[in-house]
């Protein structure tokens, strides 16, 4: 399996600069921290079939290396945030219904242009209220549609959905990756399991 492009790599260097990036303009650290995995092997699950389709937030097609944070915001009611140590990120941050209550859900572009270059990944969570105020989150009505096992399920649901055995650890990496006529790329789903559930998701597309 080929490592993760440049952008990947670069990320995670924020884990050890964020400190030094004052508090009202750092990216919520677990979005940095998936953007930023280097995929380790005993965490990573490679299959054949691509990891997910179409992805939709209300109406609007989330399209990765397509559809713009600006566009997302402009349909979600979200703000574009950014910051430019060490590398430029630019993301959205909003509270969207859930099974049981509310999640965050961080959507982000590789640059700091205002929203302008297209989505390249998101992360799904639970926040507590005051974190969520803190990053001047969004309060949405839309859903998140992914057609993947989500927040609160048990991890019998990942192995199901995918046919595969999952790694002990917290931490799962699914990924595929696909060649076709706009060039090769890697799709990556990251799953984070706290007591037996999912806590968090993040999902991905990169070309390679």
């Amino acid at each position: 399996m080929r490592s993760l492009p440049a952008f990947a790599v670069a990320a995670s260097l924020i884990l050890v600069a964020a400190p030094a990036v004052a508090s009202d303009t750092a990216p919520p650290a677990p979005l940095v921290e998936f953007l930023g995995d280097l995929l380790a092997p005993e965490t990573t699950i490679e299959i054949a079939e691509p990891v997910f389709g179409a992805l939709e937030i209300g109406s609007t097609l989330l399209r990765f290396s397509e559809t713009g944070l600006a566009e997302i915001a402009t349909a979600t009611g979200g703000t574009v945030r950014s910051a430019g140590q060490p590398v430029p990120l630019s993301w959205i941050c909003l509270l969207i219904p859930a099974s049981d209550g509310e999640a965050r859900l961080l959507l982000a572009s590789d640059s700091m242009d205002g929203g302008a270059q297209p989505l390249v990944g998101l992360w799904m969570d639970r926040a507590p209220a005051e974190e969520a105020e803190r990053e001047g989150c969004s309060t949405s009505t839309l859903d998140l549609a992914t057609g993947l096992p989500g927040l609160g399920a048990p991890p019998a649901e990942i192995a199901a959905r995918f046919a595969v055995t999952l790694p002990d650890g917290p931490v799962v990496n699914i990924v595929n990756e696909q060649s076709g006529t706009g060039g090769a790329l890697i799709q990556h789903l990251q799953y984070r399991l706290i007591d037996g559930r999912i806590a968090g998701f993040g999902l991905s597309q990169i070309p390679l």
